[in-house]
């Protein structure tokens, strides 16, 4: 794949379960068989998107580089994606969650995906553009309060009505479970922050520190399941994983609850 040196390019991650996650793989394989990925200037991610763009964030500095190729991408990366891929992690979260008192069903599935990916990482511990040479990774979730998306970056985390906090001690697999939290199987994710380390609200609202001090997070995929928005004005390329299956229409009433939920789900990622 021949690209000018100076084009930037951007890559999106789509939500859709874990048929996104391995889907995604395949797209950042052949990124990286392109000689692309060390190219790659920011990494948006929804939902399945996001597990796979948490892993590739929390191992880009063992990845080695060998003319513009990681040589060790297999090992590194889609290993480790594969083998969580292979796990049935939403029965057993799903169900902790509900028959737990004060423990959500988010809160199990971070506790997961701390125990099996990412430890205790925080997002500020990350590689970075300066440092790595590495993207600018973006994860989406929904702010269930404001109805706005929220977005977690290496160096802050953002909504447009509560404002951009740079001094947020935010961990990797809260950001994940946050951005994977399809309601109401693993919603909500809790997030706790400090009002005093909020700034630049869109507007002033009598309600904002405790908006600020307590973040209803869920899926990314309720506001927008491709997260392009931090692409379109910023990068030269945009590169879209889009993992939505083909969208069949279906006269069935969907009068069960599960069937109903599970059509729900399928129109969101269809969005």
């Amino acid at each position: 794949m021949q690209l000018e040196q100076q084009a930037t390019i951007g890559l999106a991650l789509s939500g859709g379960g874990f048929r996104a996650t391995l889907f995604g793989l395949g797209s950042l394989w052949r990124i990286n068989e392109a000689g692309l990925l060390r190219r790659l200037a920011r990494v948006t991610s929804v939902s399945g998107g996001s597990i796979l763009a948490g892993i590739l964030a929390h191992r880009w500095r063992q990845l080695s580089f060998v003319d513009d190729h990681a040589s060790n991408f297999e090992e590194v990366v889609a290993q480790p994606v594969r083998e969580f891929c292979q796990q049935t992690i939403d029965v057993s979260t799903a169900l902790l969650g509900h028959l737990t008192p004060f423990v959500s069903s988010g809160e199990f599935l971070a506790r997961r995906y701390a125990r099996d990916l990412f430890g205790d990482t925080l997002l500020r511990q990350l590689a970075t553009p300066a440092d790595d040479h590495a993207p600018r990774f973006i994860f989406y979730a929904t702010n269930m309060q404001t109805g706005r998306s929220f977005r977690f970056r290496q160096d802050y985390i953002a909504d447009y009505v509560l404002g951009i906090s740079y001094n947020s001690e935010v961990l990797l697999a809260d950001a994940i479970a946050a951005s994977s939290a399809f309601p109401p199987i693993f919603s909500p994710v809790v997030l706790k922050t400090e009002s005093a380390a909020w700034e630049k609200p869109q507007r002033e609202l009598a309600n904002l520190d405790r908006l600020r001090q307590r973040i209803v997070l869920a899926d990314g995929g309720v506001y927008d399941n491709m997260g392009l928005e931090a692409l379109l004005d910023n990068v030269d390329i945009v590169l879209v994983s889009d993992a939505g299956a083909p969208f069949a229409i279906d006269e069935s009433p969907f009068e069960d609850d599960l069937l109903q939920l599970g059509r729900v789900r399928d129109i969101l990622i269809d969005q």
